[in-house]
């Protein structure tokens, strides 16, 4: 038996199926699927926990994380990705000689590289200070595990809080859901409190939103979405089908990339124009299946 820290892995759009809270503890047994490194595992007995995680166990310095990829490429050669967690660090965008590059620095001055998407989001999460970052190390880089998402819905819904005459609900999910209202009358506090994990249920999200709705024809809900929905594709819109039938005006938002574009899975996001629902994007790339 062992202390496990859920630290929010899964594959893109895949549910969790035993439902652990992200950046919480629990008590119980996992076996390990066999290899020479062994990553992978399923939960055998849970025999406790929840408990809120004060701080993400990791790395104190690169260089110790760096020994540690050393020793796990000298076990399994072949790994593509190494789950990394490094505490302390500090996000930045370095203007040096080489060009514009992200960059987590330790508090020793020794850097990591920054790859993949979601920089911008982490920086604001970080507020310029050192954070404790859950990413993955792909032997180049660190993709850092980070729901952009939150930095876009948190900022679009203070400014709805902000105007009285509006009553606004934030609620943000992966594979489950919490209800941030409170939070809203502090963004700060909004974007440094949320932890999210890999993964997401959107329809359990979406039933927990139809379940707070009063007077629905006089209720707006916006989805802050990158339609990436994996096995849950098709249940995602047949229960936003549902909210619309009851008469709630329910208006997509699509995700933002770091450069400030629409990034979303195109695919889905055309079937649910045909739902004749709205679907909108920033940068003037607004596509809608009924005039707004």
């Amino acid at each position: 038996m062992e202390d496990l820290v859920r630290g929010g892995l899964a594959a893109a759009g895949s549910p969790f199926t035993d439902g652990f809270v992200s950046g919480t503890t629990w008590r119980g047994e996992i076996a390990f699927y066999p290899g020479a490194y062994p990553l992978r595992a399923v939960v055998r007995a849970r025999l406790g926990g929840g408990d809120s995680l004060e701080g993400l166990p990791g790395h104190e310095t690169v260089e110790a994380f760096l020994d540690h990829t050393s020793e796990s490429a000298a076990l399994q050669p072949w790994l593509e990705r190494l789950p990394a967690a490094l505490r302390g660090v500090q996000p930045l965008l370095d203007g040096g000689p080489e060009g514009r590059r992200w960059l987590v620095r330790d508090r020793a001055g020794q850097a990591l590289p920054l790859v993949g998407g979601g920089h911008w989001a982490l920086l604001s999460m970080s507020g310029g200070r050192p954070v404790d970052l859950a990413a993955e190390w792909d032997g180049e880089g660190l993709i850092p595990l980070v729901a952009t998402s939150v930095v876009y819905s948190g900022i679009f819904g203070a400014v709805l809080a902000s105007i009285r005459a509006v009553n606004t609900r934030m609620v943000v999910y992966d594979t489950s859901v919490a209800d941030l209202t409170e939070d809203l009358q502090d963004p700060v506090d909004f974007l440094f409190g949320t932890q999210l994990g890999g993964g997401n249920d959107t329809p359990r999200a979406l039933a927990y939103c139809q379940s707070i709705i009063t007077r629905p024809a006089e209720r707006v809900m916006v989805l802050v979405t990158d339609c990436c929905e994996g096995g849950l594709s098709e249940a995602m819109p047949e229960r936003a089908a549902r909210i619309v039938d009851s008469g709630v005006t329910m208006v997509y938002l699509l995700a933002l990339g770091d450069d400030g574009a629409p990034t979303y899975d195109r695919r889905q996001a055309a079937a649910i124009q045909k739902q004749d629902l709205d679907l909108w994007a920033a940068r003037n790339e607004i596509v809608t299946a009924r005039g707004s």
